[in-house]
C-alpha cells in the first residue's frame, strides 16, 4: 500500500507550531493510508463515470475534510485526476468528477453546459446548411 513517501515529509500534514496537531497526524497515519486506498477504489470502481468528493463522502460515510484530503493525496501521487466534468452535489452545487489517472478509455475534455452544447449543435447545423447551399449552387460560391 503506497505510503506518505514524497508527500508532506512522509506523514499526514499538520500545523508546524502545534505539538497536538503533529501528534494527531502521527495517530492517523495508518487510518489515513487505509482511507486513501478506499477512496481510490471508490473512484476506480466508478470507471469512466468517476466520483465527486460528495459521492465518496456519502458512500464511505466520511467527513468532507477527510475525503477531500485523501483525494488531494491521490492527485499529488498521480493516481487520480480531474475529469473536467462536473456533477451536482446534495446541496445542488457543481463538483469536480474524479477519475483514475491514465485510464486508457478515458479522454478528459472541457465541461460544457447544456446551453453551450446546444449553441455548438446549432452552429454545426448552420454550417451544414451553408455547405448544402454551396453544393447546390457551385457558381455562386466562386464569388
Amino acid at each position: 500500500m503506497p505510503g506518505y513517501d514524497g508527500l508532506y515529509g512522509g506523514k499526514p500534514p499538520f500545523e508546524k507550531d502545534s505539538d497536538t496537531s503533529e501528534s494527531a497526524a502521527d495517530s492517523v497515519t495508518n487510518s489515513a493510508l487505509n482511507l486513501r486506498e478506499q477512496v481510490y477504489h471508490e473512484i476506480k470502481d466508478a470507471g469512466r463515470v468517476g466520483k465527486t468528493c460528495w459521492e465518496i463522502e456519502q458512500e464511505l460515510e466520511l467527513q468532507h475534510q477527510t475525503a477531500s484530503a485523501r483525494i488531494r493525496e491521490l492527485v499529488l501521487k498521480g493516481r487520480v485526476m480531474d475529469s473536467h466534468h462536473r456533477r451536482k452535489t446534495g446541496s445542488d452545487r457543481m463538483a469536480t468528477v474524479w477519475v483514475v489517472a491514465n485510464m486508457p478509455e478515458f479522454v478528459p475534455g472541457p465541461h460544457k453546459t447544456l446551453t453551450e452544447k446546444l449553441r455548438d449543435a446549432e452552429q454545426r447545423i448552420r454550417d451544414l446548411e451553408d455547405e448544402v447551399e454551396r453544393l447546390k449552387n457551385p457558381q455562386q460560391s466562386l464569388f
